[in-house]
């Protein structure tokens, strides 16, 4: 970003043209300003353009010379400030309230200034998250009485470059280092390592150990993709699961193609009902078994379907899973989700 604005300051001292501060503009936007994909606005201002920001009040009226326009460094700015606040979603009513108070500092600042949130310090008050461009337009949305989630406009949960993972991953750290703000940190740990925490209000968990030789090791296959015999003889629920349900594997090398179907109507079952091996991989633990890479596979698949599937049922299959595994000697589990 330094790069570009230095690229940017060098235009400082010029008077451009029409045509040049198009050039400019277009040269200079793709650096500056994301590409707007919710509303169907110009990617790049062309002279129509820029004659209805000066008209709209977005732009200053351009210096005259004669029968020429003449353009400042000015000008320029306030136009890759028109498209950058236009990425962010803003009417144009407020963009041209922006450029009337804004001086040179104050638009390169809109320039060079992103929305990411701040993380979350302990040194500041109790729920403060940092600031945000005052430029940038939020939704709010109430999680319960205590947290409210603000997204920016125009985001979108189903892009496909949004990694859901990585959202939730710094949803909670924000939320525990809130609570580490809040009290003492080794209290926090404590309490979280002996269960004094509510479920609800669990912000951490401690992992397991690693196995400690996975030649010994004993792994069960589980899956919440909603593996059943052909035909679901057991009546799993295809969506919505409140139970999981055990099937033997110790005759079994591989899943046969019909022998074993998905019932899961959250997602297209086809490849799995071709090869039930790729939900649950036995033919490669079949494989590690021989190569001597793990003890064995354990006798048992456990199955349910996840689809949505209560959090508050899930709990509990999880946990009756987890005491049966421990009561049966397993040390290690793969669970396939889909």
């Amino acid at each position: 970003m330094r790069e570009i604005m230095e690229q940017l300051k060098i235009l400082e001292k010029d008077e451009l043209d029409l045509e040049q501060l198009i050039l400019h503009a277009r040269r200079l936007i793709p650096l500056l300003v994301k590409k707007q994909v919710r509303y169907k606005v110009t990617d790049f201002p062309t002279k129509r353009t820029i004659r209805y920001y000066v008209q709209k009040g977005l732009m200053d009226k351009p210096a005259r010379h004669g029968l020429r326009s003449l353009f400042l460094y000015r000008h320029l700015l306030q136009a890759l400030a028109v498209k950058k606040l236009q990425s962010e979603y803003l009417p144009l009513r407020k963009i041209a309230d922006i450029m009337r108070g804004s001086g040179d500092r104050q638009l390169e600042k809109i320039l060079t200034t992103t929305d990411e949130a701040l993380p979350v310090s302990p040194s500041k008050p109790s729920g403060a998250i940092g600031s945000r461009p005052p430029w940038t337009s939020w939704r709010s949305f109430r999680i319960d009485d205590q947290i409210e989630l603000s997204v920016r406009e125009g985001f979108n949960l189903l892009d496909p470059s949004v990694d859901l993972e990585i959202i939730n991953a710094k949803i909670v750290d924000a939320l525990s280092t809130l609570a580490l703000a809040q009290g003492d940190s080794s209290s926090f740990d404590r309490a979280v390592s002996q269960g004094t925490l509510s479920k609800e209000r669990r912000l951490r968990f401690v992992p397991a150990p690693p196995v400690s030789s996975l030649k010994k090791a004993v792994v069960a296959l589980i899956t919440e993709g909603g593996l059943v015999p052909k035909g679901n003889p057991d009546h799993l629920e295809s969506a919505r699961a409140s139970r999981f349900l055990k099937y033997s594997l110790a005759e079994v090398d591989d899943l046969k193609t019909g022998d074993f179907e998905s019932i899961n109507r959250g997602w297209d079952t086809g490849h799995v009902n071709a090869d039930p091996n790729r939900l649950v991989p036995l033919d490669v633990m079949r494989e590690f078994e021989r190569k001597k890479l793990i003890g064995k596979t354990y006798d048992y698949l456990y199955t349910t379907t996840g689809v949505a599937t209560p959090v508050d049922a899930a709990r509990e299959m999880g946990k009756g899973i987890a005491e049966d595994l421990r009561r049966e000697g397993v040390s290690a589990a793969i669970l396939t989700a889909t």
